[in-house]
């Protein structure tokens, strides 16, 4: 009996590209290369505050409150703020260095590849992504998955928060 699917649709983030590792991962080697153990007790301060304030962000971003530029920018900027250094070319510089090299990080959820090679074979497969435009390309040329799909579709594409 043939499979009344043709069509599998996925999200990118922690369901196959493994971002929350990936993350902090990126997040740890900007936090050496700029030295922020001058402002912060520990790199769990710092990842703890930019948390805190970037799920905040984002679900002010979801709502239309703020652009993806403002999100950027006071996620970035929030924890310097937050122990009383407000040095906004720092925090640009962090950001800048941040999404150079996150898409660039290769970690998959276990047995994502298996799981894909399996189902390419006899299903079409897609992306579905609230992530930007700029980086989830990338991620997945980075982590070898980007042949599996046909298409991918952003909500930043179709204008979708």
């Amino acid at each position: 009996m043939a499979s009344q699917y043709k069509n599998l649709f996925f999200d990118l983030d922690d369901t196959l590209w493994a971002f929350s590792l990936n993350a902090r991962d990126t997040f740890e080697e900007m936090y050496q290369k700029y030295d922020y153990d001058r402002f912060f007790r520990s790199f769990q301060h710092f990842y703890t505050l930019y948390q805190y304030r970037n799920v905040e962000l984002w679900e002010e971003y979801g709502r239309g409150q703020v652009s993806k530029e403002e999100l950027n920018r006071q996620r970035f900027l929030y924890p310097l703020e937050a122990v009383g250094a407000r040095d906004a070319a720092l925090a640009e510089a962090f950001s800048d260095d941040f999404f150079s090299v996150i898409p660039t990080k290769s970690r998959l959820m276990p047995h994502a590849y298996e799981v894909l090679e399996y189902l390419a074979e006899k299903y079409n497969l897609y992306i579905l992504s609230n992530g930007f435009q700029e980086l989830q390309c990338h991620k997945m040329r980075s982590a070898g998955i980007d042949r599996f799909f046909k298409k991918i579709v952003l909500s930043d594409d179709i204008g979708v928060l």
